[in-house]
């Protein structure tokens, strides 16, 4: 039986201040690579040691690897038990906890839940979300999002409700949020 031919999937990933998954659909190429990056909740950091999962369609089969510490991934389709080029795939990845919540209510079988970003920051009076309750059948009610960025930073967020714009601004210290505004209506 002839050893399994190598094609790597390569490319980096990054996220931003803010959890998210991506699936992005994809074909093998006739080179020896076919590159596909990932951008994740804002997309200004490299996602270090982040799972990545290549997903061959019509197999269904699966490999599976880790970002590097410069946000890179690299997937060899020799893993698969077959594929040719033009075959069509997913890369998976996401920033989403999974973490179980601590029971720390008094109450029994009832446990606190905030929303939080990837970075942990919870969101409360001081840092709240935009919120309307809105029958999401309707499509004009679906929200847009606008990102500014400076140096691959995003500064600034402007969020659109029914035609009434929200906006952000965050601040950083390197790379790092250090300051983030109240949703202000603009």
């Amino acid at each position: 039986m002839a050893a399994p031919t190598p094609h790597l999937v390569i490319g980096t990933v990054r996220k931003g201040p803010y959890e998210a998954k991506s699936i992005v659909s994809s074909t093998v190429g006739s080179g020896a690579n076919t590159t596909v990056d990932v951008y994740l909740g804002g997309s200004t950091r490299l996602a270090t040691s982040q799972t990545v999962t290549l997903t061959h369609t019509s197999s269904e089969e699966t490999l599976t690897t880790t970002t590097d510490s410069n946000g890179k991934y690299s997937i060899d389709l020799s893993g698969l038990t077959s594929w040719s080029a033009g075959d069509a795939f997913t890369i998976t990845v996401s920033t989403i906890s999974t973490a179980a919540l601590s029971d720390t209510s008094l109450l029994s079988g009832v446990r606190p839940v905030m929303l939080v970003d990837s970075d942990r920051s919870g969101h409360s009076r001081d840092y709240p979300l935009p919120v309307q309750m809105v029958n999401d059948g309707l499509p004009f009610q679906n929200y847009s999002e606008v990102y500014t960025y400076t140096d691959n930073l995003i500064t600034q967020i402007d969020r659109t409700i029914n035609g009434v714009t929200y906006r952000q601004t965050l601040t950083y210290s390197g790379t790092k949020i250090v300051g983030r505004s109240a949703w202000v209506r603009v």
